[in-house]
């Protein structure tokens, strides 16, 4: 069986955060889990950095001050047209419910993970969805 940063090697992702610890603490779990990790501390950020690199995964705090994940996740799918979409995953502090989750991929994301991010729960979101 192979180990879980071998399956990830080569696999690039970005955190979007405002939070620095959360953006920290997000890419050393992923870093670990051999991923190429990008940060941004705003939804902005995250466009510019989107629109220029090819992301295997995307992970976008829900809770932002100037554009929530769900606006950032609006913004990215209508960029998206005619192209592969980004894989997008729901993270926040507060626990996610069957209606959260729900609301979450309504509105385009593939998955959710709850802070704190447990590195057992975000390798199974993240096989689900990439693998």
């Amino acid at each position: 069986m192979e180990k879980i940063e071998e399956i990830f090697r080569g696999y690039k992702a970005i955190v979007v955060d405002d939070q620095e610890i959360g953006r920290e603490i997000m890419a050393d779990m992923l870093e670990m889990m051999g991923f190429n990790v990008d940060n941004a501390p705003s939804g902005e950020m995250a466009i510019k950095l989107i629109s220029k690199n090819a992301y295997s995964i995307a992970f976008f705090d829900i809770q932002m001050p100037e554009m929530s994940g769900f606006d950032l996740t609006r913004e990215i799918r209508a960029r998206e047209e005619g192209k592969i979409p980004i894989p997008i995953v729901a993270v926040s502090a507060d626990i996610f419910c069957e209606k959260d989750r729900y609301e979450c991929i309504e509105k385009g994301m593939n998955g959710t993970v709850s802070k704190p991010v447990r590195s057992e729960v975000l390798i199974e979101v993240i096989k689900e969805i990439l693998l």
